[in-house]
């Protein structure tokens, strides 16, 4: 679809796509597909495991498109909501947020008929940990130590879906 050399509103529209969910480089929607581009192309192939060709074919494209409709759902959701958490959230951090966390893990792990022993407390444990693990495999999210705000907001959002929450202040209340 695009490679190095493309230019036009199309090529601007891909580069506003990968602005905000690139989060090594910045890319600027000049309409040029240049090496910055390609360059933001290659990392996000290599985090989503795709071919790193750089070129932009139909996979790379709609893993660009969900990434970046997932980034402006998490920022209309902050706004809105002003769902706040400390990130990295990793094993040991305790507190209201953990414990949320731990809620929809066990609810979701559940859904998805995934073993596990995660507690519903207000500590991160290693068994979260390992929750976090099998359900960013479901997510297609790349494994990390510790739980980023993006792998939060796909765990968050999908259990308000799976729970049929009007909005996500019931889920707080």
């Amino acid at each position: 679809m695009y490679t190095v050399t493309d230019r036009g509103a199309a090529v601007r529209e891909l580069q506003k796509y990968l602005g905000p969910i690139d989060g090594e480089r910045s890319v600027t929607p000049s309409g040029i597909y240049g090496e910055e581009t390609e360059a933001a192309v290659r990392d996000l192939q290599k985090d989503a495991v795709l071919p790193e060709t750089g070129r932009v074919d139909r996979k790379t494209f709609r893993e660009i498109y969900r990434r970046y409709s997932t980034e402006m759902k998490l920022r209309e959701l902050r706004r809105s909501y002003g769902v706040k958490n400390p990130f990295p959230i990793c094993v040991g951090d305790f507190g209201e947020h953990v414990r949320r966390l731990n809620v929809m893990l066990i609810y979701m792990m559940d859904k998805y008929c995934k073993p596990h022993d995660v507690r519903g407390g207000g500590v991160f444990t290693q068994a979260g940990l390992l929750a976090v693990g099998v359900l960013r495999l479901v997510y297609r999210l790349p494994d990390r130590e510790c739980v980023d705000e993006l792998f939060y907001m796909y765990l968050y959002m999908d259990y308000i879906s799976a729970r049929g929450f009007e909005n996500m202040l019931d889920f707080h209340e």
